[in-house]
């Protein structure tokens, strides 16, 4: 064989291993709940080549990401050796919870005197409960920080952001619409005067 003839050859060789090799891979499309996501996770599911293989999910896993398995694929027609398996992880959402970065978003219901006075109230976090402090006038949308409570890696972790929800009782009592009128005028003011910043509080257990 001439010199580019030789280059030829090799070039059209090693594109047909890398084709081969490919038909033998085997693609998996993997489901993992949100909180499976954050935390990890262990699963065994069956390949298409009816083999059972145990699949650890890592901590802070998302979306799109491929794990890949060695030698899990399907064994060739002509050769001895198997291709792999590659595991794609799409993360099932959580209803009031958002993952940003490393950080994680949920939101918490409050009633409006806890916005008003403050309040001390148990949070649930990806790793557990914690008590949270609320200081006092709050609004809807307004943040407090669980430090370390998102993502938790070896070198930084995330953190949780608690959103505040101000709800309203379902049922006004006479005794509080009175409460309530008697109060009008001498504490008035007017709620759609933009904020000028976002208070963003420093929360975790036993630190305010």
């Amino acid at each position: 064989l001439g010199g580019q003839d030789f280059f030829d050859e090799l070039f059209r060789a090693k594109k047909e291993q890398q084709t081969q090799k490919v038909d033998r891979d085997i693609q998996y499309k993997m489901s993992v709940g949100f909180k499976d996501s954050i935390l990890g996770v262990e699963k065994i599911i069956t390949l298409s080549n009816g083999k059972n293989l145990q699949v650890k999910i890592p901590a802070g896993i998302s979306s799109g990401l491929k794990l890949r398995f060695k030698g899990q694929g399907i064994q060739g027609a002509n050769v001895s050796e198997h291709g792999d398996a590659f595991i794609e992880i799409t993360v099932d959402p959580l209803a009031g919870w958002t993952r940003i970065g490393n950080d994680l978003e949920s939101e918490l219901p409050i009633s409006f005197m806890e916005g008003i006075l403050g309040a001390e109230v148990s949070v649930q976090t990806m790793h557990g409960p914690v008590m949270l402090k609320i200081p006092p006038g709050v609004s809807t949308g307004s943040k407090l920080r669980i430090k370390g409570k998102g993502i938790q890696r070896q070198m930084e972790s995330g953190n949780q952001i608690v959103v505040l929800k101000v709800i309203l009782p379902k049922t006004v009592s006479p005794e509080l619409t009175a409460a309530m009128s008697s109060w009008k005028g001498a504490f008035d003011y007017n709620p759609r005067v933009p904020l000028t910043e976002t208070a963003y509080e420093n929360a975790t257990r036993g630190e305010s």
